[in-house]
């Protein structure tokens, strides 16, 4: 009997001897998985946009190695926006998914370890998944009929949403879901207040609508791109809707070769706790085609001798377009979120504000944000870690300033599957203009402004 319980000893210690060397270099349980459940969960997940899961060591083990270099390149988790030589903004970034050089260390070593699993036992307590929707909706509504997008050229319907709000009503966060990601371009979110659509134009609650809505009043509340977080607004600040309000979506669709079909895709809103102090909405300020009197298209590198003009040349790889504009409202404007967007031809996106008159401290001009290494598939809102009476503002006066840089050229991948999709091998000269194979400059300003009492 002794002997037996000193073997059962002896095998136990050798047990732990076991697990504790199992345990003492990189493995999934102790090391990685709190990572992907931080910052990869939230996408690649069983219902998410990503083409795969991570939720499980046997979901991720084979991909090891391509996550390693993925991290290393910096091209994951993806996040665009970058502290650069020329742009540093005075804050850090909410929802940071950057990882940082010891991180991407840990999954070096993981994989050159050959990814092990290590002890579930010993496993250390993952950290909440980030949300890519909004949690408990209070509203939800969807496109009110289904579209098919056929041929090759790029189509816009606008889809009329009736809210049936029986009081005003504020919302503090808000969520575009794509009802098929492979043809939905972009989405932008309209208040129809007035209803000053003419309803001839609709079918089955919807009409073509290249550019905007055509809707005199309708006031811009948010536009989503892939890769679109959930618009969260900051503490006390929220967007409205009045009672029997409509929104309008206007959603860009770009053909994938074959007839695709949407009949899903909508929003999702929460409501928020009573009246705020400050009102918000998401202003689109750029894609000037010419100078204009608050500033507009600047002159640039590659313009024509005593022309000023937004025109990409065929082949060249180092191409910028410049646009300036003045603000003229009265209105304090608290800059809380920021966001770039281009097309495939961009490779990277810079917006500065000049204070015309420096105020508390601000510097005369600063850096709102910088995407050095655009990537079209990857857009989201970004919004500042910090309170909103510490975040820039755009007062009368200010400007902002905007600069795209471009490779229209067979060395950027995006130049080469849009010239796929059209049949073609060479670049061509590319202008400004709403369809996925012209291009845009473009930045999203998140802006609050404080809600003035009734007289």
């Amino acid at each position: 009997m002794r002997s037996t319980t000193l073997i059962l000893a002896c095998i136990a210690a050798l047990a732990a001897c076991d697990n504790s060397s199992a345990d003492s270099g990189v493995t999934w349980h102790k090391d990685i998985a709190p990572l992907v459940t931080e910052k990869c969960v939230g996408c690649h997940n069983d219902n998410g946009i990503a083409p795969f899961s991570m939720e499980s060591y046997a979901d991720v083990e084979p991909f090891a190695p391509l996550m390693a270099a993925e991290t290393a390149a910096g091209t994951m988790p993806p996040f665009l926006a970058e502290d650069t030589d020329d742009c540093v903004p005075r804050h850090g970034w909410k929802d940071d998914l950057r990882l940082t050089d010891a991180q991407k260390e840990l999954f070096q070593a993981w994989a050159v370890a050959g990814a092990p699993e290590g002890n579930p036992d010993r496993a250390t307590a993952l950290p909440p998944r980030a949300e890519l929707s909004v949690t408990d909706p209070d509203l939800q509504f969807e496109i009110p009929s289904s579209v098919v997008i056929d041929g090759e050229r790029d189509q816009f319907w606008c889809f009329v949403i009736e809210t049936n709000l029986d009081q005003d009503r504020w919302f503090n966060q808000l969520q575009v879901n794509a009802g098929n990601p492979e043809i939905v371009h972009h989405v932008l979110i309209y208040n129809d207040v007035d209803k000053a659509l003419d309803p001839q134009r609709v079918t089955d609650g919807k009409y073509e609508c290249f550019g905007a809505t055509g809707v005199s009043g309708a006031s811009l509340i948010y536009a989503w791109a892939p890769g679109a977080t959930p618009f969260v607004t900051p503490p006390d600040v929220a967007f409205e809707l009045k009672a029997n309000a409509r929104i309008i979506m206007q959603v860009h669709y770009h053909p994938t070769g074959v007839a695709e079909t949407d009949d899903a895709t909508g929003i999702a809103l929460k409501f928020a706790p009573g009246v705020p102090t400050y009102r918000t909405a998401v202003q689109l300020i750029g894609n000037s085609q010419a100078p204009t009197q608050s500033g507009g298209l600047l002159p640039g590198p590659n313009d024509p001798p005593g022309i000023v003009e937004f025109m990409i040349p065929a082949g060249v790889n180092q191409h910028s377009e410049f646009m300036r504009f003045t603000l003229s409202s009265e209105t304090e404007q608290f800059i809380w979120g920021m966001g770039t967007h281009m097309h495939y031809v961009g490779r990277r996106m810079a917006v500065h504000l000049r204070h015309a008159s420096p105020m508390n401290g601000e510097p005369e001009q600063e850096c709102l944000i910088d995407t050095p290494s655009w990537d079209f598939n990857w857009q989201r809102g970004y919004v500042y870690d910090a309170p909103l009476d510490n975040v820039p503002v755009a007062r009368a006066g200010d400007s902002y300033l905007l600069q795209c840089d471009y490779d229209n050229s067979m060395a950027n991948p995006h130049v080469v599957a849009a010239l796929r999709q059209q049949g073609l091998t060479a670049p061509h000269d590319v202008h400004l203009g709403e369809e996925t194979l012209d291009e845009m400059c473009l930045g999203a300003f998140a802006v609050a402004t404080k809600i003035e009492p009734a007289p």
